[in-house]
């Protein structure tokens, strides 16, 4: 015999983030910066790069004070008497350490500062004015990039999804199903209280569509009160959209694919236990994960059970346990220049527990 049907799901999506990161500790090994910062203790990131944006920022204008400060002494004929005997040209003591520590700063050895003269003292001086400024502005963006967190925002959205199936029972013992899921475009809509990230703007949509599923599986009745039961199903992730933000679609390398088995067995008339077993294999890259979207392969372990109360009313139980493969990825980061700090890597791992109870009503 075959059947075939034909229907659609309506879907009401919900995303629901509330919570704060706050007091995130460092321990940069940086005493330029103060000597609290030693490479032991754990201080404050925002006090950290706060402190280091003051010290920079005193460099630059040290560094540009003494620049225009030298340059009578270079016009006059000076710039080629080193700087360890600029006494001679007018400089005090002091005014040569605080120089001479500048330069150690701007990256020149300390075991060259006895031959610099002060000519090339003052060109390294000017060079280095507005990279300490610079430098100094990108420590004030960490420290507010660091500075405690926290959101409080609902992402909803709806839509549709047309379903085909068919069915093929053969004979008694043996039932064949077939479903085609078609892909469903859904935009989610931000609703934000608090957002400290910028992840959440008021109003914000993001398209994160459900992927075209295909589900092929077949029961058999091994024997009176024993049936086993298995599946396939594939997700085309590929074709879906999805976003990190909008207009940015999230890279997915393949798709994700299930198999799935189960025993149902009869204790007696009115009792009947259950367990099966899932295996899901993601098809996403390295591209795809973040903290805060990420899809792991598993392994799932279900147990369930009925009672009958009579030939209408039946109670159930279920409970499931996933255990999930970790995955991770380094991210760069060189490009935002923090002392001590090339790269980062997250690691992504969790477990799921599930238990339900319900109840089932024939008419």
């Amino acid at each position: 015999m075959i059947s075939i049907s034909a229907g659609f799901r309506y879907i009401f999506a919900k995303n629901t983030y509330s919570g704060y990161l706050k007091n995130i500790l460092i321990n940069p090994n940086q005493t330029a910066f103060g000597a609290n910062y030693n490479g032991i203790n754990m201080v404050p990131a925002p006090q950290f790069f706060t402190d280091a944006a003051a010290t920079l920022n005193g460099w630059s204008a040290g560094a540009s004070a003494y620049y225009n400060g030298l340059d009578p002494i270079v016009q006059g004929g000076g710039g080629s008497t080193l700087l360890s005997d600029g006494t001679s040209a007018g400089l005090t003591a002091q005014q040569i350490a605080e120089i001479q520590g500048l330069l150690v700063a701007a990256g020149v050895d300390p075991a060259d500062l006895s031959s610099i003269d002060i000519a090339t003292a003052q060109a390294t001086l000017g060079e280095a004015a507005p990279d300490f400024a610079n430098n100094a502005n990108e420590m004030t963006g960490y420290a507010a990039l660091t500075s405690d967190k926290e959101v409080d925002a609902i992402q909803t959205g709806t839509a549709f999804t047309p379903i085909i199936g068919a069915n093929l029972t053969f004979g008694e013992k043996l039932n064949v199903g077939i479903k085609y899921e078609f892909r469903t475009s859904l935009t989610l809509t931000n609703d934000t209280k608090v957002d400290g990230t910028g992840l959440f703007p008021d109003g914000g949509k993001l398209r994160y569509d459900i992927p075209a599923i295909l589900s092929a599986g077949f029961e058999y009745k091994a024997l009176e009160n024993l049936r086993v039961a298995g599946g396939f199903h594939y997700y085309f992730d590929k074709d879906a959209v999805i976003e990190s933000a909008p207009g940015v679609k999230k890279e997915i390398d393949g798709n994700l694919y299930e198999f799935a088995a189960g025993l149902e067995y009869d204790i007696t008339d009115r009792i009947l236990v259950s367990a099966g077993y899932l295996y899901a294999k993601t098809g996403v890259g390295k591209g795809y994960q973040t903290d805060l979207t990420h899809s792991l392969t598993s392994n799932t372990v279900g147990f369930g059970a009925m009672f009958k109360v009579n030939e209408n009313l039946a109670l159930v139980l279920g409970a499931l346990y996933t255990m999930y493969n970790p995955d991770s990825k380094y991210i760069d980061y060189s490009s935002y220049g923090i002392p001590g700090i090339t790269e980062a890597k997250e690691i992504y791992s969790r477990t799921n527990i599930g238990f339900a109870i319900g109840a089932a009503y024939k008419f």
